[in-house]
């Protein structure tokens, strides 16, 4: 089941250490992944994910992104939270996927979240983050406008005031998917 205990699982973070490749073949086991919710074996998958933020499986975390292009994906929303246990250390693998135009949309989105998550719990500092955010913003920076629009969701999140001449000119140049985010939903460009 869905019942996992994560203070547990932080407690014994070195114990899972030795069971990283194992947590791996796991998560990605399609006949698990693709179980009936019913079935307990199916929940095997969720608590590996969660398992592998513990012991800040570095080594496994740009390869987790790829749970967004499975079938039936149910755990890709959960990698966010998981980058953010791994704390400071995976933050460049989390610009790399930013950065990667073959990655899919959605899933660079996941990064972006990802620092958003690392900026609140404070293992990155917020201010260079922001920046380095808004920056790809600027026209030719960042490849498409949907993951310009996370981008400028996040920076809402963090109340990026510091960034409102980027961001309205990212709208103003129509660098944004408005579907997904729209000038009147940023706070700090409304003030």
């Amino acid at each position: 089941g869905w019942d996992l205990d994560p203070d547990r699982i932080t407690r014994e973070r070195a114990a899972w250490r030795d069971s990283q490749p194992d947590l791996e073949r796991i998560l990605f086991d399609e006949t698990l992944r693709n179980g009936w919710p019913g079935e307990s074996a199916s929940w095997a998958p969720w608590h590996a994910l969660r398992m592998l933020g513990a012991p800040r499986a570095i080594g496994c975390a740009r390869r987790l992104v790829d749970l967004y292009d499975c079938p039936n994906d149910w755990l890709s929303d959960c990698l966010p939270q998981v980058w953010a246990q791994m704390g400071t250390p995976v933050e460049t693998t989390l610009w790399d996927i930013l950065d990667d135009p073959a990655c899919e949309p959605d899933a660079r989105g996941l990064a972006v979240s990802g620092l958003e998550k690392l900026v609140k719990n404070k293992s990155i500092p917020r201010l260079p983050t922001i920046h380095a955010l808004a920056e790809r913003l600027s026209p030719g920076r960042t490849d498409n406008a949907l993951v310009n629009a996370y981008i400028v969701f996040v920076l809402e999140n963090l109340d990026a005031v510091e960034t409102k001449d980027a961001v309205r000119a990212a709208f103003e140049k129509k660098l944004v998917d408005t579907r997904i985010m729209d000038a009147r939903s940023v706070s700090f460009l409304n003030d």
